[in-house]
């Protein structure tokens, strides 16, 4: 997923929202205070990527970025020690879904370069954040890219983060823990083993439709013989290509698992070409996998 943003010069600081921005997040707190339903906030995709691009560029020009092949390094590491959050109880009704976990989802962009102009451009996935201190989890394979300078986190609540270092990794069931500079950021709890028919829902952006919001339930789990037999599960919740990384929502807001990919069923195959579709599996990292890479805060 490209998407060019248009260069302009940055009008905040580096860390923080724009006015507009605060001026909505104040707004949905005091809604929220007061019981009362959020109003929708509208999604620029032009101005998110050029958000993002801008503080790349000037990241890169500072000499603070950190190389995606630096990154790309680090995927070896297989354990970090972090401290998360307490995992809820309570169902949530999906309008209070969306405006207490928007500001702990990301959008995870890596700068490049095309080959037909001189400009940098964003290619955009999904991600989450599960530790305050700018812990945040995205897919193996977005940070596997070969064709990315480096990678910066644009937040739900209006924050742009460079991505520092990897934390922890693993191919087989395509987990990335990152780590973003900065302090005081929203996070999410981990919930393992979200039962087959549980109602899920996935907050992502798919090829740039930033913050799309899809429900459905856990169709299934499943082992998969092309990642060492990793444990995978599937659901019914819509998503497409810029998703990968995006949390996958339990009824009380926790993350019961990731998107990953999808596999495409066809009726037949005639000349090398695939021919009448019939279903799209929708396939997705487990809790329990990004679990696996993580060991207690001082343990």
């Amino acid at each position: 997923m490209r998407l060019a943003g248009a260069r302009r010069r940055a009008k905040d600081a580096a860390f923080l929202p724009p006015m507009k921005t605060m001026l909505h997040l104040a707004l949905l707190a005091l809604i929220l205070s007061h019981g009362v339903a959020a109003p929708p906030v509208a999604v620029s995709a032009r101005e998110m990527v050029g958000r993002m691009q801008t503080f790349g560029e000037e990241q890169m020009a500072s000499g603070k970025a950190v190389k995606a092949a630096d990154l790309i390094a680090q995927l070896e590491r297989r354990t970090c020690e972090l401290t998360l959050p307490p995992a809820g109880a309570a169902p949530l009704a999906l309008p209070d879904l969306a405006a207490q976990r928007r500001a702990a989802v990301g959008v995870i962009g890596g700068l490049f370069k095309c080959k037909k102009c001189s400009n940098w451009h964003v290619s955009a996935a999904s991600g989450f954040f599960i530790g305050a201190g700018g812990v945040f989890v995205t897919c193996h394979h977005v940070i596997k890219g070969a064709d990315k300078e480096t990678f910066v986190v644009l937040t739900g609540d209006g924050r742009l983060a460079p991505v520092r270092e990897v934390l922890a990794a693993d191919e087989a069931s395509d987990v990335a823990i990152v780590r973003c500079e900065g302090e005081g950021f929203a996070a999410v709890a981990l919930a393992a083993d979200t039962p087959v028919g549980a109602p899920v829902t996935v907050f992502g952006h798919p090829n740039d439709h930033f913050f799309s919001l899809t429900q459905g339930i856990v169709s299934r789990y499943f082992i998969d013989p092309s990642r060492r037999k990793t444990e995978m599960m599937s659901i019914t919740a819509d998503f497409a290509k810029g998703s990968s990384g995006a949390p996958v929502f339990d009824a009380a807001g926790n993350v019961a698992g990731m998107v990953s990919n999808t596999q495409s069923v066809y009726y037949e195959e005639k000349d090398g070409h695939a021919e009448n579709l019939q279903m799209v599996f929708k396939n997705c990292v487990t809790a329990k996998s990004i679990l696996r890479l993580i060991k207690p805060a001082g343990s």
